[in-house]
């Protein structure tokens, strides 16, 4: 397994009208409503709310940005290395 494999997560991201993301990633960037926070794999499992913001998505290594989508808030729900995010565009 090569270490990029070994270091990925999924993260979804979801509308209420279709599927804005599924991928596999190594590092994400989230706009929490108490401040930015970092999800990596093996992240401890919460839910928490998301603020208007940007998410910001790292799919090979955490110096090169790959993606980022624009968010009017929503919900995130961390568990078991998947990232979950319902949004509002």
């Amino acid at each position: 397994m090569t270490a990029l494999l070994e270091n990925q997560f999924k993260i979804t991201i979801r509308s209420p009208t279709k599927t804005l993301v599924e991928q596999d990633v190594v590092f994400v960037i989230l706009p929490g409503t108490e401040g930015e926070f970092g999800v990596l794999k093996d992240h401890t499992s919460f839910v928490t709310t998301l603020k208007v913001g940007e998410v910001k998505i790292y799919r090979e290594d955490r110096n090169n940005l790959t993606q980022t989508i624009n968010i009017n808030g929503g919900f995130a729900d961390i568990k078991n290395n998947h990232c979950h995010l319902l949004v509002q565009e």
